[in-house]
Order: structure tokens, then sequence, then C-alpha cells
């Protein structure tokens, strides 16, 4: 196809609508190639099991296929110097009095701001508050179940801006990703978060960078 010329391109030109079809076998096909094998993909009592309506697709094949309706319009894939998305749906996680002692439990912090709720108050929280290395590693985790692979995310760092309070009846975080980096050459993916309890930030400057073949 030739490249597009921009003089052909307007604000406001339509790209599309383009429909790719996606099967079981495009999945099997997929993770061969990419490496990623992980069963919410192919496996569909597995993917129920999660939670899951069914098999899904992966997300880089979405991304890919998206990208892929961009440059066929462009007339030439390396016309597209920049590409970005978002999960669609924001990720809910909830948070109990129950996570918080389980938590404790495993990491040995067991600081009674996050389980004592009179202590909590006495030195003048709210109530009880979510641990913060809790709160980023849910946060950590959106990233690691979008890339497949806990160990496909090569770097994360973020900076603590407001405690996650959690009363009696407990509460929940909202995790929003934006894909605002994709260097083709190294197969590295930099996914910039948003981290919100209550409508407000709780996690400010988080950012991962995700290894995807």
């Amino acid at each position: 196809m030739a490249a597009r010329p921009l003089s052909e391109v307007s604000v406001g030109d339509v790209v599309g609508p383009v429909t790719v079809p996606v099967t079981r076998a495009t999945l099997v096909a997929y993770a061969n190639a990419s490496g990623d094998q992980n069963p919410i993909h192919q496996d569909e009592s597995f993917a129920r099991s999660v939670g899951l309506p069914d098999v899904i697709a992966h997300g880089m094949w979405t991304l890919g296929a998206s990208g892929a309706v961009v440059a066929d319009w462009a007339g030439d894939a390396g016309r597209v110097v920049e590409f970005g998305t978002r999960f669609s749906k924001p990720v809910v996680v909830p948070v109990s009095r129950d996570t918080l002692v389980s938590y404790a439990d495993a990491s040995g912090d067991q600081n009674p701001i996050h389980q004592d709720e009179a202590f909590a108050r006495s030195v003048g929280l709210p109530d009880v508050i979510a641990h913060g290395m809790w709160t980023m590693g849910a946060a950590a985790t959106v990233v690691t179940d979008w890339a497949g692979d806990a160990g496909r995310v090569v770097e994360f760092g973020t900076r603590f801006t407001k405690p996650v309070v959690v009363p009696v009846s407990g509460n929940e975080l909202v995790v929003q990703g934006v894909v605002n980096a994709v260097d083709a050459e190294t197969g590295r993916v930099t996914v910039d978060l948003t981290t919100t309890c209550e409508g407000e930030k709780v996690l400010g400057r988080c950012i991962a960078v995700v290894r995807l073949d």
C-alpha cells in the first residue's frame, strides 16, 4: 500500500471501522509466538476459575491489532512514531481488615496502625490504614496480570501520596493504566498507573516498565 500523504489528512478524519477477527487458534498462535502461555488465554476452565467469563485475548495482541489498523491506514508501519492506549476498564481491588491481617502476618509488619482502630486514631489517623507496600503491590499486580507474567515487569516505581483508610466495612482501590511508550527494539512498554481510593490519588508518579516479546 502506498504511504498516505499528509495533504490528504485532516483533523476529524475517521480511521475505520475495521473488523479484526480473533479465534482460539489466533490466541494459540500468538501465545506460541510471544511466549505468553498464561492459561487465561487458552484454557476456558482455568479462565472461569479466576472469575473471567471465558478465555480472553492477550492485551498485547489487542494493542497490536489496533496498531495494525493505524499502520494500514498510514500505508507504512514505519510511519507510526507513537502509539498509546489505556485499560478500557479500571481494575477495582478490594481491601478489608482481614486483608490487612493477612498481609501483616505474611510481611511481618505488625504496626498497630494497620489493625488496631483505637491505636490508629490515637496517633491522628482517621481509622486503620493499609500498609503502603500492600497498596503498591496491589497496583503492581494489575500490571503483572495485564502483562501475563510478573517476571515481565522490569521496573516499578511510585511515591505514596495518601494512606488508604480501611474502615470495618472495607474499601477499594481503583487502578487505571495508560501505555505511554512502546520500544519495539527492546520490547519494553512503559505504563503510567493512576491508583485512587474514594476518588483521591493514593500513589503518585506510579510507572511500570514491562518487557514483552
